[in-house]
């Protein structure tokens, strides 16, 4: 992956859907020339892992999700596109 945990979780995450039990965020990164779109699952079916969290439709840096953007990562259920634009 290009970019690190770091400079993904200082972007903003907005809400994307909800799909058998997981909520999917986005993150979008604008570089010149070229965005990247970093899609991610929070699983919430597993309350022992989310507690009682609340989960909110944007944020405006994504570190609050930093630990279920990890484990995207590592589990490779994070889905990164690359687009270039003028």
């Amino acid at each position: 992956m290009k970019h690190t945990l770091t400079e993904i979780v200082k972007n903003q995450a907005t809400f994307s859907y909800y799909r058998d039990g997981n909520l999917y965020y986005t993150i979008c990164i604008f570089e010149e020339k070229k965005f990247y779109r970093f899609l991610f699952p929070i699983d919430i079916t597993n309350t022992e892992d989310i507690g009682n969290a609340t989960f909110e439709q944007n944020y405006t840096k994504a570190l609050p999700l930093m630990r279920y953007i990890r484990k995207a990562i590592d589990n490779n259920t994070m889905v990164v596109t690359e687009h270039g634009y003028d």
